[in-house]
């Protein structure tokens, strides 16, 4: 790798990591999932959240503030800059990767969950060490090496931080063969042991979904159900009409667009690389509503092909193009968009600040009230759960049979988050409602008796 392909590469990675202490300083309050990632870790007693990812428990598990929580997420993410660029040098060369990773650093939903504690940005990290390995081994002079085994990690690591990657994996999986088929043919043996190493490090994953559900894809039904959607497509139809600049970012975007192109390279790692992204964006598209953070797989996989249908592009393109400086042009663009994604993201986590505090509010009403052992009932359940330390919570609108028994401090909540709660709820439960002063004027807190 040349020196500029270091330098880059290098700029992105500290680009990505000021981000994330730009976004641990000013998001200060725990977002819905987070927070119900780290009652988990807490252990707390929670509703049916067998769908949340064990991989994300597990590192939520390492801290107990919202700084220290994040911080482990922010330091894992610093995997996805790098992932991209040994994709990029893999399926084209380190100037690809250099600059697919610089201009993945520059993408304002990327950057604003890079230090989330979700496993998005993890997974999709591993997702991409996994592709440059099968790409590395497959395009390889002399067929795959031992290497290729070290794919089947970074594929389960990708499924463990979230569940929800399971199709682009399996997309993965099957589409490469039938890419590489000739050197699958030669080489079956370290494909079949790859595969079925992959198999053995999901064995935890398949024990935990008999114990919970009885069935071997028990979790991952539980786990598809769970995202809501209007109508079928509903999530695609997003994808497709959304800003694209506003949705993916400033320079992701074009990029994205350009990657769509890729099968037009008429190389093999392009074209595996395309169909895999759009597998990923069509699967999520048709079976859940829209949000960025679920089709991050495929955006950084089409901006890595994308960069490398631009790069050829202007190879091929005449002596005078090439004479161009446009190196130096495309620095002042990944610099202009890098800040305006950091100033996105701090307007952003602002006014999410704002909207969380009447749960702060009702959180310290609970806390001042005692400190025995407790159990919250609220329309938006984490957040409450976790900031008021009680060791149980239920959606107020489903409750089990114990929910409501007095061998606890029991509090209804209603908060700006969240639908209004119907106040006929309280007599038809048999309970009497004593109300808290929470300093808030959208935060309302009561004590069953």
């Amino acid at each position: 790798m040349r020196r500029f392909e270091s330098q880059l590469l290098a700029a992105a990675l500290l680009a990505w990591l000021v981000a994330g202490i730009v976004n641990l300083a000013t998001t200060p309050i725990l977002g819905y999932d987070e927070a119900a990632f780290a009652a988990l870790a807490r252990g707390a007693d929670t509703p049916n959240w067998l769908y949340r990812s064990s991989g994300v428990t597990l590192l939520a598990q390492l801290g107990d503030s919202e700084t220290l929580l994040r911080l482990p997420f922010l330091i894992v993410g610093l995997a996805l800059p790098l992932a991209a660029f040994a994709l990029g040098r893999a399926a084209f060369d380190a100037r690809t990767g250099a600059w697919a990773a610089a201009v993945l650093a520059t993408g304002h939903q990327l950057l604003g969950r890079n230090a989330h504690v979700l496993g998005d940005v993890p997974s999709v990290a591993g997702l991409l060490a996994g592709l440059a390995i099968v790409v590395g081994e497959f395009t390889r002079e002399g067929g795959p090496r031992r290497r290729l085994l070290l794919a089947a990690p970074a594929f389960a690591a990708a499924f463990y931080f979230r569940y929800g990657s399971a199709p682009v994996i399996a997309a993965a999986l099957v589409i490469a063969p039938l890419i590489w088929f000739r050197v699958v043919r030669v080489h079956w043996r370290i494909v079949v042991v790859t595969g079925a190493l992959f198999g053995v490090l999901l064995v935890p994953h398949v024990i935990q979904s008999l114990d919970e559900t009885g069935s071997v894809l028990g979790l991952l039904r539980f786990s598809a159900g769970v995202p809501r959607r209007a109508y079928i497509g509903e999530g695609l139809v997003t994808y497709v009409t959304s800003n694209p600049i506003r949705y993916y970012g400033v320079l992701v975007a074009p990029c994205m667009l350009a990657g769509l192109a890729g099968l037009a390279l008429r190389k093999r790692p392009a074209s595996y690389l395309v169909i895999v992204a759009l597998a990923q964006i069509v699967t999520i598209g048709l079976t859940s509503h829209a949000q960025p953070r679920y089709v991050f797989a495929g955006v950084c996989i089409l901006v890595v092909v994308g960069v490398a249908a631009i790069v050829t592009a202007r190879a091929s393109g005449r002596a005078a193009m090439r004479r161009l400086p446009l190196s130096r042009a495309a620095l002042v663009a990944l610099v202009l968009a890098y800040a305006w994604s950091v100033r996105w993201n701090v307007r952003a986590n602002g006014k999410l600040g704002e909207q969380r505090a009447s749960i702060i509010a009702a959180a310290d009403a609970i806390r001042r009230d005692g400190d025995s052992p407790c159990i919250v009932l609220a329309a938006s359940l984490p957040q409450l759960l976790w900031y008021s330390r009680c060791g149980a919570g239920r959606w107020y609108y489903e409750l089990d049979a114990g929910a409501l028994l007095p061998n606890r401090r029991r509090y209804l909540v209603e908060t700006a988050v969240g639908n209004p709660i119907d106040m006929e709820w309280a007599p038809y439960h048999a309970v009497v409602l004593d109300e808290l002063p929470t300093g808030h004027p959208k935060s309302r807190v009561w004590r069953l008796r």
